[in-house]
Order: C-alpha cells, then structure tokens, then sequence
C-alpha cells in the first residue's frame, strides 16, 4: 500500500505540472491519443499478466512455475507486436475525431510492447514474494515517468510526454528482469508445458482479459465517444482532468487486492478461511472508501481550483459524480471480481461484463446527447452499479459451495 500511495502522489504531482504547462486544448490532444492507446491496452497480451499471477501463485512445484512464466512472457510479447502493428494501422487508416492526435497516437504505437515487459516483470516479483523488490521497481518506473514527463513537456510538450512513457517502461522493465532472476531459473528451466497446460493458461487468461477490459473499458468509452459527439478537445480536457483523482484513487482497492490475492488464491478450497478474509476486505473497504468519497464530494470545488486552476471548474460535478462511481467499483465491482477470480469463477465475472459494457455503449450515447459530459459521468456510475449488483450476489454464491464441497468430503 505504501508503493501505491507514493506512485499515485508522484503520478498526481506530474499530471498536476503537466497540465499546468500544456494548453487546455494540447492535453486534450494528448488525453485523446492516449486514451485510443489504452483501448488495445484493454487486451495487453490477451491477459497473460493475470494467468502468471494465478498460475504462479498457486501451489505447484516451482519448476512448473518457471515454466508458465517463460510462456507467458513469450506469448504476451507476440501477442502486443500484433496489437502495436493494429495500432499503426489505426492511426494511418481510422478516421479520428480529434485529427491532432493522429500522428501522436502512431508514435504511441510500441507502448503495449514496452508495458506488458514492465508490469510482466513485476508480477513475476509479486509471484516469487519479493514485495520489496516489487515495490523498489514500480517506484522507479513512477519517478522515471513523472521526472521524463515534466522536462519533455516543458522541452518537447507532447511528443515529450510520449518519449517519457517509453523511457520509464524500457528502464524499469531491465531493472525488473534482473530482479526476478529470469535469466537464470526461468528462461533456463527443462520443464515443458504440455498442450492441456497452455489451454488452461490462455482460456484463464483471456476470460480474465474480457472482465478487465470492460471494467476499465468505462472510462476509455466515456472519452472516445465524447470526442466523436461533441468534438471539442477542451471538453474532453475538462473530462480527463475528473477522472485524474477517481481513476488514482484506484489504487487503494487495487492494492489491497494485490496484496491479498496469493492468499486467496492458496486457500481457494477453504470455505473457513475465504469467509473470512472476504468479511474483513468488504468491511474495511466500505469505511475507507465512504470517507473518502464525502470528503471528496463536499471539497470538489476547491480541489478542482487549487489543484488545475480555475479553467477546469467545469470539471467539478463530473468530480462528484466520478466520486460515486469510484465508491461502487472500490468498495464492491473491483473486490468482487477478484475474490470470484481467485475462485476461479472467471466465466461468472465475463457473462457480468459482456453485459454491462454492451449497456455503458448504449448509455454513453444516450446521456451524452442530452447531457454532454455529465451524461458520460452518469453513463459510467449506472453501468458499475448494474455490475456490483450482478457480482455480489455471484460472490457470495460461489463461497457459499465451498462450504457445501467442504461438507461432502
């Protein structure tokens, strides 16, 4: 958690400069090129990241550890060379609403490549329990951005920020690579996965990538389908700044589902145990995230001044109402999905997802004809709230039969 927070604080103080030297109209070209990037990011190496961490923190023989983590690099790799070429394509083919962003969003195109090197990496430090060395190399990458991000923005605007993301995924993901002991236990390993094998792995996988992508896919469409709509790059400014505390915010409900996610998933069979740590995870999260979310609501205003300055105050209800939707998705989508993916209950959370990102594309629309960016915000809660409420229920359901499984040994 103390990674999280001081990465957030550092990513928050580089947008925060970032903003402050750009135009209003610049981050908004900027904010739309990566907001297009972070569509394909939805499938960054068809959700490889997520099958090492479950397959490499259950208990299995380390040998056959190393082997899913050589494979899942390999494939995630290949599997992001494709995306970086569909991206090229896009950029030269796809007509976009915003064209400034065109010749951003091309030089943005080798990103999914460099990310998925730096969070596999990490997650091969989180399986191997070497928090501290995880928390040293996500550090790293923080600083290493927001440092390259401010003197690129002020040096080269955005063409700098663009230099800044790669320099900090390329850094860190060496850094990492040398941490994890790759060279000398993984990619040297004898074992070999069979074909059942590498099934499991993938179809764990990319069920786990469709639930992630439409939980993050909220956001992304807001933005997509406000530029398509209204057109206005500094809308879309104005939208992106909302979004900066809600989506940081983040990190506390997935910190604290990082951190307990190996214990979950060791004890997966324990109905004891599970109930448990699920009592104590929904408990604590509804407190903090209640207090935060008020605080938040009842400050927007000021926040929004002292913060980005009064050229944004038309961000503050977008704030608040980002602020609800965070409450949901902390305190219930986001710890429902994992405790369900620990489970290995992943089909449960895609059906919930197909469904509800079908419905934030037809609420998208709708709202925002007749609400403008308020309606993308309004979009956004309704859709995560219809989730936790398909999720919940799915949760506790699935715990509930690990006492009946329990009972009839």
């Amino acid at each position: 958690m103390g990674t999280g927070l001081l990465n957030k604080i550092v990513a928050f103080v580089a947008n925060v400069c970032i903003v402050r030297i750009l135009s209003r109209d610049a981050y908004g070209i900027f904010g739309y090129a990566d907001n297009l990037v972070n569509f394909f990011l939805l499938v960054s190496g068809l959700g490889m990241i997520n099958g090492v961490m479950q397959f490499g923190s259950e208990s299995r023989p380390d040998a056959e550890k190393n082997a899913y983590f050589k494979f899942g690099l390999r494939f995630g790799s290949v599997f992001n060379l494709l995306l970086s070429l569909l991206i090229i394509l896009y950029a030269i083919f796809i007509p976009i609403s915003i064209p400034e962003s065109r010749k951003y969003l091309a030089m943005l195109s080798l990103l999914p490549l460099t990310n998925y090197l730096f969070n596999f990496f990490c997650t091969l430090l989180r399986c191997q329990k070497e928090n501290k060395l995880y928390a040293w190399v996500v550090n790293l990458n923080s600083i290493l951005y927001a440092a390259c991000a401010i003197a690129g923005a002020k040096l080269l605007r955005i063409t700098g920020l663009v230099l800044a993301l790669y320099a900090a995924n390329v850094c860190s993901a060496f850094v990492g690579m040398a941490l994890t002991r790759y060279n000398s236990e993984i990619r040297e390993t004898e074992y070999r996965l069979n074909a059942d094998q590498k099934k499991r792995i993938i179809h764990f996988s990319s069920v786990s990538c469709v639930n992630s992508a439409v939980a993050n896919l909220l956001y992304l469409l807001d933005v997509f389908i406000l530029g398509i709509i209204m057109k206005d790059a500094g809308v879309i400014a104005s939208y992106k700044i909302a979004t900066t505390i809600p989506t940081a915010l983040l990190f506390l409900p997935q910190g604290i589902n990082l951190f307990v996610y190996p214990y979950f998933a060791e004890n997966n069979r324990d109905f004891a145990k599970i109930k448990k740590y699920t009592k104590l995870l929904f408990r604590y999260s509804l407190l903090m995230n209640g207090a935060i979310t008020l605080i938040l609501i009842v400050l927007a205003p000021t926040v929004i001044t002292v913060i980005w300055g009064e050229k944004f105050l038309d961000a503050v209800p977008l704030l608040r109402i980002l602020m609800l939707n965070y409450f949901v998705s902390a305190s219930f989508r986001i710890n429902a999905g994992n405790v369900l993916a620990t489970l290995r209950r992943v089909n449960v959370t895609m059906v919930v997802s197909i469904v509800t990102g079908i419905a934030n594309v037809g609420l998208d629309i709708l709202f925002i004809r007749r609400l403008g960016a308020q309606g993308a915000a309004w979009a956004t809660l309704t859709v995560m709230s219809l989730s936790s409420m398909m999720l919940m229920p799915a949760m506790i359901g699935s715990i509930k039969k690990l006492k009946t499984r329990r009972e009839s040994i």
